[in-house]
């Protein structure tokens, strides 16, 4: 066992002699000095008295530039070796030696298959894919170098509309709102404080239990990008406002709608294409809905085919009169004009002394209200 300070701490429990001249059963663990990360393994191998580490076997890692290194600079790298009885013993140590230090998801560990008890999420590894669809597995440090594809990049994770709680992978151009739902569609990302855990649930359950058992996970806090390092981070406002390295986590993106998925995206300016988005504000109105009693975003042609039920945001008040509900002034003038032979003024001020009797109920009462009004619409 080594006594460097690297590897203080870290042992299979295994013999620092091998017990047999014809073979060899080992646990490994190599250290990176350039990346200050580690790499464990075992491994049988016959017909020789020691192991073969470092002279034909660069170990059982998935990461490729690790690998590559191994070879072509040997020196940048130090290890230590145990010795075991047979290949099972050698396994159970190496099981054993994971688990102890959370190996699978570690992000000082390279390793990124099985590892012992434990599966192993790929911590301190990204996996890519190459112009051939060939899949592969390089260093966090690797794959922030630009290089490289991410495996994931332009596909997307959905659910099968006719096929309940089956979620596949497709690429994004070939979402089919007939036949696909968006992974994530009407979830709220939040906390839940009965189970101490984020977690993420319907909209609709988050509105109803709000208060009682969720809250949102970011309140108080900034989504950010660390120049710097491009990592992104949750730090609160005033980390964020004084830290001249953070950004905004869309710093130099905007907004806009994929018309594949009808989803919310930020993208860079260079990547714009109207054929497959949309600018979030094109064709959109926001007005307040009589119907929802509340105000909405809704595409331009959907208000106009159904302009009766909307106000605008500002209105303070709507005139009640003959059991009808006026969305605005304009619509009762045209109204008296028609049926009360009475013409009014475009301010309510008049329209009040031409018609004392008229009606008025202010926006909060008729948004807390339970009586139901007739929307009127002109003919």
């Amino acid at each position: 066992m080594s006594n460097k300070s690297y590897f203080e701490g870290y042992s299979y429990d295994g013999l620092l002699d091998n017990p047999y001249t014809d073979k060899a059963y080992y646990c490994y663990l190599v250290w990176d000095s350039e990346r200050q990360k580690y790499y464990s393994g075992s491994r049988g191998v016959y017909g020789r008295s020691d192991h073969d580490l470092f002279s034909g076997y660069y170990s059982s890692s998935t990461v490729t530039d690790f690998v590559l290194r191994l070879i072509q600079n040997p020196e940048k790298f130090d290890y230590f070796v145990e010795y075991f009885s047979d290949r099972v013993e050698a396994f159970k140590a190496e099981a054993k030696f994971h688990k102890l230090h959370s190996v699978a998801s570690s992000k000082i560990f390279y390793n990124s298959q099985n590892c012992g008890d434990n599966q192993n999420c790929g911590a301190g590894s990204t996996l890519c894919v190459d112009e051939n669809g060939n899949i592969f597995r390089v260093s966090s440090e690797e794959y922030k170098t630009g290089k490289y594809v991410h495996c994931c990049k332009g596909r997307m994770l959905v659910h099968l509309k006719n096929v309940p709680n089956v979620i596949i992978s497709i690429f994004k151009k070939d979402f089919d709102q007939e036949i696909h739902v968006t992974q994530f569609k009407n979830h709220v990302l939040c906390y839940d404080k009965l189970l101490n855990r984020t977690t993420k649930i319907p909209k609709e359950v988050f509105e109803n239990e709000y208060h009682q058992r969720y809250t949102g996970i970011t309140k108080g806090l900034v989504m950010a990008l660390r120049l710097s390092t491009k990592d992104v981070i949750q730090v609160t406002k005033a980390v964020f406002d004084a830290d001249d390295d953070l950004v905004g986590v869309t710093y130099g993106k905007f907004p806009v709608i994929n018309l594949l998925t009808d989803e919310k995206e930020h993208i860079h300016r260079d990547q714009y294409d109207e054929k497959i988005y949309r600018h979030p504000n094109k064709n959109i109105t926001v007005q307040f809905s009589l119907v929802e009693k509340k105000n909405v975003t809704i595409e331009k042609n959907v208000y106009e085919r159904n302009k009766h039920q909307y106000a605008n945001q500002t209105t303070k008040e709507f005139i009640l009169h003959d059991g009808w509900l006026f969305r605005s002034l304009y619509d009762f003038r045209g109204y008296a004009r028609k049926y009360l032979n009475l013409i009014i003024r475009s301010q309510m001020t008049h329209a009040r002394k031409k018609c004392p009797w008229l009606v008025t109920i202010t926006k909060e009462e008729y948004i807390k209200g339970d009586e139901r009004y007739e929307i009127y619409k002109e003919n």
